[in-house]
């Protein structure tokens, strides 16, 4: 009996092949990525709340220190809050004086008695590490009021 046996033997891989790989790690760099830009978005305004959340602590201090520095006629500068900075400028919009007295008898231009002068600032600030994001008031000061020395 001459009978032939072919014998044929299926080879099976049980690896991963070189495209297989490639698709796996362009998905998985594609997912990493997204993750790295989405977590850079969030801590870019976690960052800016905890900014915020200084000026909104500190606010009322700022705004003391702003109607000191006009009052000593200094109109832009920097306020240090920690570790942020803000910047200010100020700038005049009006200016009147403050009367004192009024006298219905004396002449239209001595009829008033003044004492100073009361000013109206636009300020605008922003902090140095955020300077896209600026905040602008109104501020209301008064200057050079003397008491009467008079009795």
């Amino acid at each position: 009996m001459n009978s032939k046996f072919s014998v044929k033997m299926k080879h099976k891989s049980t690896g991963m092949t070189l495209i297989e790989v490639l698709i796996a790690s362009v998905i998985l760099f594609a997912a990493i990525g997204t993750i790295s830009g989405i977590h850079r978005v969030l801590n870019h305004y976690q960052r800016q709340n905890l900014a915020d959340y200084a000026l909104l602590l500190n606010q009322q201090s700022f705004f003391d220190y702003l109607s000191y520095s006009l009052g000593q006629k200094i109109v832009s500068g920097t306020y240090n809050i920690n570790e942020y900075q803000l910047v200010w400028q100020a700038k005049l919009k009006d200016r009147a004086p403050v009367i004192s007295q009024f006298d219905p008898d004396g002449l239209a231009e001595s009829a008033f008695s003044e004492r100073g002068h009361i000013t109206l600032y636009q300020i605008t600030y922003h902090l140095n590490k955020y300077p896209e994001k600026s905040f602008e008031i109104t501020l209301f000061t008064t200057e050079d009021i003397q008491a009467s020395t008079g009795f």
